[in-house]
Formats: structure tokens, C-alpha cells, sequence
């Protein structure tokens, strides 16, 4: 077999592989800022990103150029409130400003526990209570599809009213802040017990859906396998 029938071979597979993997990536729902309760760009944007057993992505953007004592403030008491720890922090300076229009500052850091995978539960509270003082909270969860959601959903009380948006293992909370003046928001309890038949079924669909998408690859890598091995020997046997 030539080379240039390897390389084919070799390309085909990772062409399969990457439109396989832009496929899923597209499942992700986008979220625009119409869709917070008070129909505004947040004041703080929080994208939390848990697909990755070992170490959760956190990144906190605010629509404007804030100091970075003012960042590291809020990042304190996140981490307070929250209980996580962040390693690899990375805070945008002021030289931001120099960038043109909206200028943001954006602070970035990895953490191994800001959610429990097979808890079904997506923080919402503590990180309410770290940034109590602005009006308009955003968080946006991206999750495994193994994630079985048993979080919060809408919830309104004197405090917050909270709106809930999700889509394929995009969760997304608007928050607004109505009264800053609280020691607990008070938000209901999940059933944090055993999963509903509903969660059940969903485990199940989504296992389903896993096991087929692997038995796909398999095949694929398969199909790829026997065609080099075809054409190996029969450019031997010519």
C-alpha cells in the first residue's frame, strides 16, 4: 500500500471523528441577554463548564472594566460562599480599556468540585450571595450528557427571581436581585434523593444514546481498519 493510501485513510477517520464531535458541540444551546428577567445585559456573566470529571472551567465576565481589586473582591467571595478552590486564576488588567468599543474584564480559573456529577444539583445560592450586590446575575452550567438535572427551577420570592433556560447539557439561571438584605434566600429544597422514574427513563434514554454513538465510532474505526488492511494486500498482490 503507498503512503498517500495511508494518509487517506488516516485523514477520512479524523474527518469523521471532528464532524462527529462539531455535531455534538452544536447540540449546546445559546442563550441571549433578552432572556434575563429584566430583559438587560447581566452584570455579571458566570459560564461554568463541568464536562471534564477532574477539573471544572469557571470563567466570570462583567460588561465592563472593573478594577482588579474589585475582581479579586468578588472572586474571594466566591470562593467563600462556594467552598471551591481555584488554581490557574488569570484576571484581565486595565489595558483592556485600550482594546476599543465594550471593553469587559474577565476572570478565568479551574476548579475540581464546583459540581457533584451524580448529584443532579447545579449551585445556585452561594453564588448569589457572593455578588448579592449586583442587580443582574447570569450563570450557564454546561454539564456531561450523563448529567441528570434535579436543580432549581423557576423560583420567585421577596429576595430573587430566578429563570431557568436550558437546553442538551446547556442549563442556563437569569437571576435578578430584588432585595440584597438576606442571610438565605430561602429557595426549595430538591429531591436530592432517588432518581424519579422521569430521571429514570432519562438515565436510560441518554445511555441508550451513548451506547449507540460509541457502537457508530466502533464501526467506523472498524470500516477504516478493514480498508487499509484491504488495500495493503491488494496493492501486494498486483
Amino acid at each position: 500500500m503507498k503512503v498517500s493510501s495511508w494518509a487517506h485513510a488516516i485523514v477520512v477517520t479524523l474527518g469523521i471523528s471532528a464532524a462527529l464531535l462539531l455535531a455534538a458541540m452544536a447540540c449546546t444551546n445559546a442563550f441571549s441577554a433578552n432572556d434575563s428577567p429584566a430583559g438587560q445585559m447581566p452584570d455579571v456573566l458566570m459560564w461554568i463548564d463541568v464536562r471534564h470529571p477532574d477539573a471544572h472551567w469557571v470563567s466570570i465576565t462583567y460588561p465592563k472594566v472593573v478594577t482588579r481589586d474589585v475582581a479579586e473582591s468578588y472572586l474571594g467571595k466566591l470562593l467563600t460562599e462556594t467552598g471551591w478552590s481555584a488554581t490557574n486564576v488569570s484576571i484581565t488588567n486595565e489595558s483592556v480599556q485600550e482594546s476599543g468599543e465594550n471593553p469587559m474584564t474577565a476572570v478565568e480559573f479551574m476548579t475540581s468540585a464546583a459540581v457533584q456529577p451524580y448529584s443532579g444539583l447545579l449551585p445556585i445560592e452561594p453564588i448569589v450571595k457572593a455578588f448579592r450586590d449586583l442587580k443582574n446575575i447570569e450563570i450557564q452550567y454546561l454539564v456531561p450528557p450523563t448529567f441528570y438535572f434535579q436543580g432549581l427551577g423557576d423560583y420567585e420570592n421577596e429576595y430573587v427571581k430566578i429563570v431557568l433556560n436550558h437546553g442538551n447539557n446547556a442549563y442556563r439561571y437569569a437571576i435578578r436581585v430584588k432585595n440584597s438584605e438576606f442571610d438565605t434566600l430561602g429557595l426549595p429544597s430538591p429531591n436530592v434523593g432517588e432518581p424519579s422514574a422521569e430521571n429514570s427513563g432519562r438515565w436510560g434514554r441518554i445511555s441508550g444514546l451513548v451506547v449507540r454513538g460509541l457502537i457508530v465510532m466502533l464501526a467506523l474505526m472498524v470500516a477504516t481498519l478493514a480498508y487499509i488492511i484491504t488495500s495493503r494486500f491488494t496493492g501486494k498482490g498486483r
